[in-house]
């Protein structure tokens, strides 16, 4: 009974070592599966970006400060912005030059100011934020072609950048889905190797129980057959013994017999 618990128990292990193995080679899967899912996730987001390079440009001014949609919408730089009473007054840097400000209490969403170094066009937009965004418009020789072209080229330069941001993220992303792969498959060998290990041990002292019990068991018949000898040979030596009681006995029953026989004789002759 021990053996077969003994041996149960290690059957028990090899089956749980089994099951280790096959959840790791699943979580690695899994693993491969999210890598490519992620990937193919940030292939399509730059191919999004590069498609709409208007639609990136409008994502980020939905959330950046005043300075940086001044700056992608237009390059141009702000000095100072400064809340005057009820209105908004922002002063320009253009071409290293300090211009005069403009107020907004003076303009109106979407209108146009001018200055000796350029054009502004002022528009305030508050959203959900609560932000304020001043647009900037170039120099006064350019003309608005030139302008819409210049514009176009870098919202294409943005969204050339952003798709390769993305690029570099999913490159990113797949190398740590493919390093987080490696290193679950070596740890699931090392479980399978580890376990393989205590499988052989198990076997090892199972057979170390099984021959440790037959000599065990030898040893018992030995001795029951030793015993069983003794027994024998006692029980010869009780049966010779009762045997010759009884003949003496007998002896001693004829003789006595023969004594009365020989005083009933004499008796008689008396």
């Amino acid at each position: 009974m021990r053996i077969a618990r003994i041996v149960a128990e290690a059957v028990e292990g090899a089956e749980a070592a089994a099951r280790t193995a096959a959840e790791a080679a699943e979580r690695a899967t899994g693993a491969a599966e999210a890598a490519a899912r992620a990937a193919e996730e940030a292939a399509t987001r730059a191919a999004e970006s590069a498609e709409s390079a208007e639609s990136a440009v409008a994502r980020t001014a939905a959330t950046a400060p005043p300075e940086e949609i001044v700056v992608r919408t237009g390059g141009a730089r702000i000095a100072s912005i400064e809340v005057v009473g009820s209105g908004l007054e922002v002063e320009f840097v253009n071409a290293g030059v300090r211009n005069s400000s403009i107020s907004s209490s003076s303009i109106s969403s979407s209108s146009s100011s001018s200055s000796s170094n350029g054009n502004f066009i002022c528009g305030l937009f508050p959203n959900q934020q609560g932000y304020i965004y001043i647009g900037w418009a170039s120099n006064s020789g350019e003309s608005s072609a030139e302008r819409a072209a210049r514009q176009r080229e870098r919202d294409a330069e943005l969204a050339e950048q952003e798709a390769k941001r993305e690029a570099e993220r999913a490159a990113r992303e797949m190398e740590r889905e493919t390093w987080r792969r490696e290193r679950d498959a070596e740890l699931a060998a090392r479980n399978i190797e580890r376990e393989r290990r205590q499988r052989e041990k198990d076997a090892e002292l199972a057979a170390w129980l099984r021959e440790r019990e037959r000599e065990r068991e030898e040893e018992f018949a030995a001795r029951n057959i030793e015993r069983e000898r003794r027994h024998r040979e006692r029980d010869a030596e009780l049966v010779a013994r009762l045997r010759e009681r009884e003949r003496e006995r007998e002896e001693r029953e004829a003789e006595r017999r023969v004594r009365a026989q020989e005083r009933a004789a004499w008796q008689r002759q008396q």
